[in-house]
């Protein structure tokens, strides 16, 4: 049990280091090409520093989950309750998504009451089930970010049309670092902790 422990971990540390590797690599890439051969094109330099940035915030993204993940782990997350407009948080977590908003519809009737809950926890869980949607998804197929009330209750979904979940793998889908597709040719990026937070 011990060595599948340790082949767990090398084989997270590997997928890890793969995918904070590339966005480093893209972002040094592109400000090495800055500095070697300053662009006179605002367009052209524009788009170069988009490529910048978004590669930064997809960094920013593994970084956050990773140490997310680590204070979970040791009871060390702070929640802060206080009263936030779902469509607000909903229209914020689809913005998050860059170019992959226009794939997203919302279906939020006009007066949802505002939900007592941490904004930033909400957004982040969100977030990680539209990402994980879009990622998922056949192109142009859109995905779907909903919310109804049900009582005192309030019921958030996050639909898509990807292939689905194979049901023996149903169980282990919130595992920490957990794929359906571990091996290193899937297709879709990621380290496994999107769902597990």
């Amino acid at each position: 049990e011990l060595r599948e422990v340790d082949r767990g971990k090398e084989q997270f540390m590997a997928v890890a280091s793969h995918e904070m590797r590339t966005p480093l690599t893209a972002i040094l890439g592109y400000v090495s090409t800055l500095r070697r051969r300053p662009i006179d094109d605002p367009v052209t330099r524009d788009r170069f520093l988009e490529i910048v940035e978004r590669q930064a915030q997809r960094l920013l993204g593994l970084v956050e989950a990773l140490l997310t993940a680590s204070n979970l782990d040791r009871g060390r997350v702070a929640t802060r309750f206080d009263w936030a407009s779902v469509q607000d948080v909903c229209q914020e977590v689809v913005e998050g998504l860059g170019d992959d908003r226009a794939r997203v519809r919302l279906d939020l009737p006009q007066a949802l009451p505002p939900l007592l809950t941490d904004r930033r926890c909400l957004g982040r869980v969100l977030g990680n089930l539209l990402e994980n949607a879009v990622k998922y998804s056949p192109r142009p197929q859109p995905c779907e970010l909903g919310a109804r009330p049900a009582g005192d209750r309030l019921v958030l979904w996050v639909r898509d049309h990807g292939a689905g979940i194979p049901p023996g793998e149903l169980d282990r889908i919130f595992d920490r670092f957990y794929q359906v597709d571990g091996s290193d040719s899937r297709p879709a990026t990621g380290i496994g902790l999107g769902l597990h937070l």
